[in-house]
Order: C-alpha cells, then sequence, then structure tokens
C-alpha cells in the first residue's frame, strides 16, 4: 500500500474510537514498532492515552497524549499528525501534545516488513488486538493544521475541503 507509507513525506491519520479497553492495543499500524522497525504506528495505552510512533528503521521517536483518556467508552476523536519540517502532534478532542521532529526530517520512513492494518500489530501478528470500534479513519499524505481538523471533525468529507487532493484513504 504505497499510498499509506509515510516515505519522506508528511503524513495525517484521523479516526473517531470508541473503548473501554483496559490494555495497551494498536489502532493503525504500519510499522514503526521499535526502532528496527520503520513506518508508523498509533495506539491506545492501558491508561486511556493514544500513543503514536514513527521509526526510519534505526530511530524511533515516539509521543503520547497525556492529556485525555480515549477509554472511558464514548467517542473521541483522534488526529496523528507527522510534520516532517516540525512535530509529530497527537491530539484527542481537539488536546494536542507535541514532540519535535528533528531526528527523522530528513530519513525515509517507509514501511518495509509489515503491511497497513488496522486493529492489530501486523497481518501476521495479531497481539495488542483493538477492542472497539472506529469511525471515519482518514489518511492524508499532508500535515493537516489544527483548525482543518477541528472544522472538518464532525462531517463526512466532500470535495469542498482544503486538502481533498492530499486524501490517500478513506475508511466511514
Amino acid at each position: 500500500d504505497t499510498e499509506l507509507q509515510m516515505g519522506t513525506h508528511d503524513l495525517t491519520v484521523e479516526f473517531w474510537l470508541n473503548t473501554s479497553a483496559a490494555e495497551t492495543q494498536k489502532i493503525i499500524s504500519n510499522g514503526g514498532q521499535a526502532d528496527s522497525d520503520d513506518g508508523y504506528s498509533i495506539k491506545i495505552l492501558s491508561n486511556g492515552f493514544i500513543k503514536a510512533g514513527v521509526s526510519d528503521g534505526t530511530t524511533l521517536l515516539e509521543k503520547q497524549n497525556g492529556a485525555v483518556a480515549a477509554n472511558d467508552g464514548n467517542w473521541h476523536h483522534c488526529a496523528v499528525v507527522f510534520d516532517r519540517d516540525h512535530q509529530l502532534r497527537v491530539c484527542v478532542d481537539g488536546t494536542c501534545q507535541t514532540q519535535l521532529m528533528e531526528p527523522l526530517s530528513d530519513l525515509n520512513c517507509d514501511n518495509t516488513n509489515d503491511t497497513f492494518v488496522m486493529g492489530r500489530t501486523a497481518t501476521g501478528n495479531s497481539s495488542q488486538s483493538y477492542t472497539g470500534s472506529l469511525d471515519e479513519v482518514r489518511i492524508w499524505n499532508t500535515a493537516l493544521d489544527n483548525s482543518t481538523i477541528s472544522d472538518w471533525q464532525n462531517q463526512e468529507l466532500t470535495n469542498s475541503h482544503p486538502d481533498i487532493s492530499a486524501l490517500q484513504a478513506y475508511y466511514k
């Protein structure tokens, strides 16, 4: 799935989730599980915080949103923005926490080990499978700004979205 790879460009992954899980579970994964596993991953931790990671196969960069627990059985909007020139932003219900992306800004983060999956670690690894609901999963090959994410999080996409040409995948 080349369109879902991070490579050397920016990437935004946004989705709605609803879970009461009390253990770490993978939400979206395209590698990015360890220093040596190139790609990106998004998971929910046992404390309900969303954590994202990205790796070039040598260096792993991770950030969690420690402000909003998302495992309370309610729907939460999540957006993870991999802005290669600036920051990794992990946003839950509009509250964002950031990590500088400088160590990976010029490196290739294409996943060469696994394929894109939702709700599990990898196609051949069902550990930490996600138990909950996902809706409106959107993957963009650009770093969406916070105002665009906020403006569009509560509606289905249309051609009037300012970044519609950067949409790579849309799972309703």
